[in-house]
């Protein structure tokens, strides 16, 4: 890896990888808050504190019991419309589908970004 500039990463691979790019969607390219997790410490996975520089932070996760989100004040894009609420995690992709779809979720934590629900958008 090659820092470009404070906000661009160049990796630089020894050989062509289709499955780079995906490698990045998931945890090993997830990019946390060095503050939030020094902060956090040994419990970082389960207590994150006010991680996330997007709309909304995560404040609280507790696996396969809760999620919870609340508007990051300090978002650059603006005033964000909505505060966040608890969610659960309705155990595993396949239910996350299901919740989605019928409109129990508005968002999943379970892995959707694997191939087998992705297959069913055009359900």
């Amino acid at each position: 890896m090659t820092v470009v500039d404070p906000q661009t990463l160049q990796f630089n691979l020894s050989r062509p990888w289709a499955g780079f790019p995906y490698i990045l969607s998931i945890d090993a390219g997830m990019v946390a808050s060095p503050t939030a997790i020094k902060a956090a410490g040994s419990g970082f996975s389960s207590n994150p504190g006010q991680a996330g520089a997007g709309p909304f932070v995560l404040t609280s996760y507790r696996p396969g019991e809760s999620i919870v989100f609340e508007r990051n004040e300090g978002y650059y894009g603006g005033e964000v419309p909505s505060t966040g609420s608890p969610s659960c995690d309705p155990g595993g992709q396949e239910a996350a589908y299901a919740a989605l779809k019928a409109g129990e979720f508005d968002a999943a934590t379970s892995d959707l970004r694997s191939p087998s629900p992705m297959r069913r958008t055009t359900d």
